[in-house]
């Protein structure tokens, strides 16, 4: 079990995520639905294997660090213009529940990697305001274009 956790671990990141072309581009992060999922799940894989990855080689857990670090932790600190971000939003913008879903999946992220307490603390008051755009987005009875939350 533990070489398919080593094995998938460490080609999982060749699926870069944004491109106009035929090949993935690496040089441009993106915070979406499926990077933020996965992030968020290898992100408990490192919390509670990478001593056991140590014991194979530090550099699997180092690793899945920096990648993590580099996908994840450093756009959101970093690139505000993700567009389920809603930092600049105005009205007759779309703001819909990609927001609560790519924080929440980011701020696991945080909490399981991050170290640095005001890095930490800047996540999550930058991802309270985030959140906050969508509930103050969303009409009363809970409905987006995606249909009602309940």
């Amino acid at each position: 079990m533990r070489n398919v956790f080593l094995g998938g671990n460490w080609h999982i990141w060749e699926g870069a995520q944004l491109s106009h072309r035929s090949l993935p581009d690496n040089q441009k992060q993106v915070i979406d639905l499926i990077s933020g999922d996965l992030s968020s799940l290898l992100s408990w894989v490192y919390y509670f294997l990478h001593t056991e990855f140590d014991k194979v080689n530090p550099i699997i857990s180092e690793r899945l660090h920096q990648e993590l670090q580099e996908r994840i932790l450093d756009p959101f600190t970093n690139d505000h213009t993700f567009w389920w971000m809603a930092f600049d939003y105005r009205p007759g913008n779309l703001v819909n529940n990609w927001n609560p879903w790519c924080n929440f999946n980011v701020l696991q992220c945080f909490f399981l990697l991050e170290n640095d307490p005001d890095k930490l603390a800047a996540a999550v008051y930058d991802s309270m305001i985030l959140v906050d755009k969508f509930i103050n987005y969303t009409h009363s009875d809970g409905v987006c274009e995606k249909g009602p939350s309940k």
